[in-house]
């Protein structure tokens, strides 16, 4: 294995990813830990496992929930891919989280829907929320939610950098939806 040739494009900005990734799954297995009495990490995403990663590369492109929605006369077809996803148990109830970190690198807003940004993540995962209601109510045959991740209801968790960051994530949120808001943690 040439392990430089298959290393050579990883960027600061990825490894900066994967550390806040790990970080923030360092500190909820230890908050989970101080409270064994109370809470509990359940397993995801139809596995015997507590913490759930998509492991990218076009080897497994096929295997991505993928979710299709129009946006100011466009349509658009995006892969559906977290961070992370786990669930916290809490008593007889368990709460599934999607979880999106962002480094600050990643514009909020794009002109180009095909193009990725936070208001295109927003605007995936409140989709696959509507769509689940949708099929729950028996408009569609279907639901990436419950087909891939194997849940009914999730929250989606996004850590990122600055208070700054935080605000125009927020604003962003604000100005897409009217309902469906609190799905959505900063």
């Amino acid at each position: 294995i040439d392990w430089y040739e298959k290393n050579r494009h990883i960027t600061n900005d990825y490894i900066q990813h994967r550390l806040g990734i790990t970080t923030f799954r360092v500190a909820l297995d230890l908050a989970v830990a101080q409270q064994p009495d109370k809470l509990t990490l359940e397993p995801v995403a139809h596995t015997s496992e507590a913490w759930w990663e998509w492991q990218g590369g076009p080897k497994n492109q096929h295997k991505r929930p993928t979710i299709s929605f129009s946006h100011h006369n466009t349509t658009v077809k995006i892969g559906i891919c977290p961070d992370g996803f786990f669930a916290i148990g809490h008593g007889e109830k368990e709460y599934p989280c999607l979880l999106e970190f962002d480094s600050g690198s990643m514009p909020v807003h794009r002109s180009n829907p095909n193009l990725t940004s936070i208001a295109r993540k927003l605007l995936t995962y409140w989709h696959l929320w509507d769509q689940n209601i949708q099929y729950r109510k028996g408009l569609l045959r279907s639901s990436p939610l419950r087909d891939f991740f194997g849940v009914q209801a999730f929250r989606v968790l996004f850590i990122t950098t600055t208070p700054e960051r935080i605000a125009s994530m927020i604003k962003a949120c604000q100005d897409l939806f009217e309902a469906g808001r609190k799905l959505f943690w900063f």
